[in-house]
C-alpha cells in the first residue's frame, strides 16, 4: 500500500512521517498538558495505514502479518493512556515501511537501467524481492513470533494481573524490524547485483548461493573459443580462498589437460553427478551463453544451482561474460545470509530481555516503545548498511588479490 503512494506521490509520505515526529517531540516535552495530546497525530497519520494492511490481511487475504501485532500494541497503549508510546510505535513501523519501499523502488530503478543500457527484456530476469526464500523464511519467522507474542503478553497478565505490563510485553515484542530488516537487505543486495550487470532470476538464487561449495565451469566458460580466459587463473584461487572447490567440466584430451593446469583446477569430470546426489545440490554450473543474449551482448554467463544440465534454465545471468565478477556475487550472498541471522538473533535476543524486564514491572508501555525503537532502528539500519556495500563489491570482484 505504501509502495504505490511513493510511486505516485512519495513527498506526501515523508511529510506525514515528519509531521508525526514533530508531534511526538511535543508530546514528550510539552510543558502543560493540552486538551488532546499531539501524539494523536502521530497515531492517526502513521497507525492508520498499519491497522488498515492489518484488517486487509486478516478479514481479506486470511494471513496474520506483523501489523496485526503491532495494532494490537497501539490498540493496548492508547487503553492504558499511553499515548506517545502508541505514537512511537506507529512511527517506526510507518518509517520502516517507507525506507522497505524506497530501497525495492530504487533496487527496480538499478535492474531497469541496466536492462535498458544492455538491451534486456527486465521482465525475464528480475524477481519480487518478497518473492525472495530469504525474505519469505524471515515472514514465516515473524509471523510465529506474532503467536508467541499473544501468548507470552497473556501469561503475563495472568501471572501479574497488570494490564500495563501485558501492554508492554506486546510492544517490545513487536517484530517491526525482522518484517522490514529482511526484505531491505535482499533489495539492497540485488541493486548493488544489478549494477554490476548481474541480474536474478529465480528467488532461490541468493540462498543456494550462500550456501554453494562448488563452482563447476564448462570448458567454454573458462577458455571461449579456445584462448584462456585472463581473469580464470586469478579467479580460481579467489575461491578457493573462499572455500570453494573450483571443477572443470570438459572431454578427456590434452586441450582440457592444458586449460585445467594453467588455471590450477585439479579436478577435471567428463559429466557430474545427477540432480539428487548431495554434490550437485550445493554445485553452481557456469557456461557462456551467447544464443540467449539480447542483442548488442556478445557473450553472456549462465549460472545455475543445484542442477548439472545445460538445459535448464539459469538461476542467475551476468549481463558480460566476466569472470571477475563471480566473488562479488557469491560475497553479497553470504553476506545477506549472514545479516538476516545477525538481525535475527539480536533482535530475538532484545526481545526476550525486554520481554523479561516487562514482566517484573522494569519497564512501562512508554520505556518499551523507546527500547523497542531503539532496536528496531538498529536492525533496520544494519540491514540497509548493504547499499553502501554495493561499491566496495565492485572494488573486490576486480581486485587482484583478496
Amino acid at each position: 500500500m505504501t509502495r504505490s503512494w511513493l510511486e505516485s506521490a512519495p513527498r506526501p509520505t515523508v511529510i506525514c512521517a515528519l509531521i508525526s515526529l514533530a508531534a511526538l517531540l511535543c508530546s514528550a516535552f510539552m510543558e502543560q498538558p493540552h486538551a488532546v495530546d499531539p501524539a494523536w497525530i502521530a497515531v492517526i497519520l502513521s497507525g492508520s495505514p498499519i491497522l488498515y494492511t492489518a484488517l486487509h490481511s486478516l478479514l481479506c487475504l486470511r494471513k496474520i502479518h506483523a501489523e496485526l501485532l503491532v495494532s494490537a500494541a497501539l490498540i493496548g497503549t492508547l487503553t492504558v493512556g499511553e499515548y506517545l508510546a502508541a505514537g512511537g510505535i506507529a512511527l517506526i513501523m510507518y518509517v520502516g515501511t517507507m525506507l522497505e519501499d524506497q530501497i525495492i523502488l530504487h533496487t527496480h530503478h538499478r535492474i531497469s537501467a541496466l536492462c535498458s543500457q544492455e538491451n534486456i527484456n527486465a521482465g525475464m530476469h528480475s524477481i519480487d524481492t518478497h518473492d525472495v526464500s530469504m525474505v519469505q523464511t524471515a515472514n514465516r519467522r515473524a509471523s510465529q513470533l506474532i503467536l508467541l507474542a499473544f501468548v507470552l503478553a497473556g501469561a503475563v497478565w495472568w501471572t501479574t494481573n497488570d494490564v500495563d505490563r501485558a501492554v508492554t510485553a506486546l510492544v517490545v515484542f513487536c517484530p517491526c524490524a525482522f518484517v522490514h530488516a529482511a526484505p531491505m537487505a535482499v533489495s539492497a543486495a540485488v541493486g548493488s547485483l544489478a549494477q554490476q550487470g548481474i541480474l536474478l532470476r529465480t528467488s532461490h538464487a541468493l540462498e543456494r548461493l550462500s550456501h554453494m561449495e562448488n563452482a563447476v565451469f564448462t570448458l567454454d566458460a573458462i577458455a571461449p573459443a579456445g584462448y584462456l580466459d585472463t581473469d580464470a587463473a586469478q579467479l580460481v584461487t579467489k575461491l578457493r580462498r573462499m572455500g570453494m572447490h573450483p571443477v572443470l567440466l570438459g572431454s578427456v584430451d590434452a586441450h582440457t589437460a592444458q586449460i585445467a593446469k594453467q588455471v590450477g583446477i585439479r579436478d577435471v569430470r567428463t559429466a557430474l553427478p545427477p540432480s539428487n546426489d548431495p554434490f550437485t545440490a550445493w554445485t553452481a554450473l557456469i557456461r557462456r551463453e551467447t544464443d540467449t543474449c539480447a542483442a548488442g551482448l556478445t557473450h553472456c554467463l549462465h549460472i545455475t544451482i543445484g542442477s548439472t544440465s545445460d538445459k535448464t534454465d539459469a538461476d542467475v545471468v551476468c549481463a558480460a561474460a566476466d569472470l571477475s565478477r563471480l566473488p562479488a556475487l557469491l560475497l553479497t550472498a553470504r553476506r545477506i545470509r549472514q545479516n538476516i541471522e545477525q538481525n535475527t538473533l539480536f533482535g530475538l535476543t532484545l526481545n526476550f530481555i525486554a520481554l523479561g524486564l516487562a514482566a517484573c514491572g522494569y519497564l512501562s508501555p512508554l520505556a518499551g516503545a523507546v527500547w523497542h525503537n531503539a532496536a528496531a532502528i538498529f536492525i533496520v539500519l544494519n540491514a540497509a548498511l548493504l547499499i553502501a556495500s554495493a561499491d566496495r563489491e565492485k572494488k573486490f570482484a576486480f581486485s587482484t588479490s583478496l
